[in-house]
């Protein structure tokens, strides 16, 4: 029921100002070459109260083999992400860690096991290995 629009977030957006009820990125802020640019830019086609969900890869988690993809071009910490969420006028915002990609999780959901305790074993496990950093801003 959504209508989904890709866009390359290196070059400016072609929609008018307060455009979007949400913008989602997912794991492209460290492939951007002017990250505050974006993040202006995303904020500038939100609605107002609208919200901005982005992730990106925790370099602790991933530690050298961040610097061995070559189209990773500006390293994220939890900091810098809400330095440029700063930056690009958002004065509301969390920042969490997440862990992404656990293996056996659909298998629970198909055994029965109800959302909410596997919710509980995903922020369990984001709180001891996450691999990703989530911001949510709202403009």
């Amino acid at each position: 029921g959504c209508n989904v629009i890709y866009h390359d977030a290196n070059i400016k957006f072609p929609f008018p100002d307060n455009t979007f009820d949400c913008v989602n990125s997912r794991q492209n802020r460290e492939h951007l070459r002017d990250v505050a640019y974006t993040m202006k830019e995303i904020r500038r086609v939100l609605k107002p109260k609208g919200k901005f969900v982005a992730t990106v890869q925790n370099l602790k988690h991933f530690k050298w083999e961040w610097y061995d993809n070559p189209f990773h071009i500006s390293p994220m910490t939890k900091k810098s992400i809400g330095r440029y969420a700063y930056l690009a006028g958002f004065d509301k915002y969390i920042i969490y860690d997440f862990r992404n990609g656990m293996f056996g999780m659909r298998k629970l959901y198909e055994m029965g096991l109800s959302p909410h305790f596997i919710k509980k074993i995903i922020k369990t496990w984001s709180k001891i290995r996450p691999n990703l950093h989530v911001i949510e801003a709202r403009k």
